[in-house]
């Protein structure tokens, strides 16, 4: 009887605790009058956002995360995090990821940096101005220390050191020069990241001011459930987003 009681009691905390992370208040939402966040993009957690920061359609953002000012995350990019920071003046393409890694790794991107499209940053830290191309994965523990390229589709392997303003490629990544100037970003990247950010959120902002953005309480992203097919039996204890109906 003992363990029948005891099954019972994990399965309601189980339901609880399922209803309390796909239903968090509007209150861990702290979202700037001057950030523009897209209607269909999900925010869950305890999300903080900068003014002028642009977070583009169907977007995932979730966990702890503090995003600051003029960052610009573009559409179906995932950001999952406990305790994340992304710093001012960051691109996040399309399709890019920014994630938590083992215990123990660290997570943050700062100032001036940009992620490229269907890029992956996991468990990895991103120091002020560095870049981490199309398709490229800085995996466990990667250090792009200021000023680091990873080349489109280079893959680091875990625990790696990029150094400063050096540039990194291949599969596993490696360091294929020790220091890149501002012609070789242009060459690279067919652009010099930290000046395209600071003109493309610039721009922006400027829109932003132009028309600002219409607020909302919750960001649950749009309801699938009108289009699930058939009669799908859920058990109770799982979740699935969003919630709404």
């Amino acid at each position: 009887m003992l363990h029948v009681r005891l099954a019972g009691n994990c399965v309601r905390l189980a339901v609880l605790a399922a209803a309390m992370l796909v239903s968090l208040p509007a209150s861990a939402l702290n979202i700037d009058p001057k950030a523009d966040v897209h209607p269909t993009a999900v925010l869950m957690g305890n999300i903080t956002v900068g003014p002028y920061t642009r977070i583009g359609p169907k977007v995932v953002i979730q966990g702890d995360i503090t995003i600051g000012h003029h960052v610009n995350i573009l559409g179906n990019a995932v950001i999952h995090g406990d305790r994340l920071t992304i710093g001012n003046y960051v691109r996040i393409d399309y399709g890019a990821r920014v994630l938590d890694g083992r215990p123990g790794d660290e997570t943050y991107v700062r100032d001036n940096c940009w992620i490229g499209m269907n890029a992956t940053v996991r468990g990895s830290r991103m120091e002020e101005g560095s870049a981490v191309g199309n398709g490229a994965v800085a995996d466990f523990n990667t250090h792009l220390e200021t000023g680091a390229l990873l080349a489109h589709g280079g893959i680091t392997l875990h625990d790696t050191a990029i150094p400063a303003n050096a540039l990194a490629e291949g599969q596993p990544a490696q360091v294929t020069q020790k220091t890149v100037t501002g012609s070789d970003r242009q060459r690279i990247f067919g652009l010099i990241p930290s000046v395209w950010i600071h003109y493309e959120n610039d721009r922006i902002a400027a829109a932003i001011d132009r028309n600002p953005p219409k607020r909302q309480e919750r960001y649950p992203g749009i309801a699938g459930r009108p289009y699930w097919t058939g009669s799908p039996k859920v058990d109770p204890t799982a979740q699935i987003h969003p919630p709404r109906s």
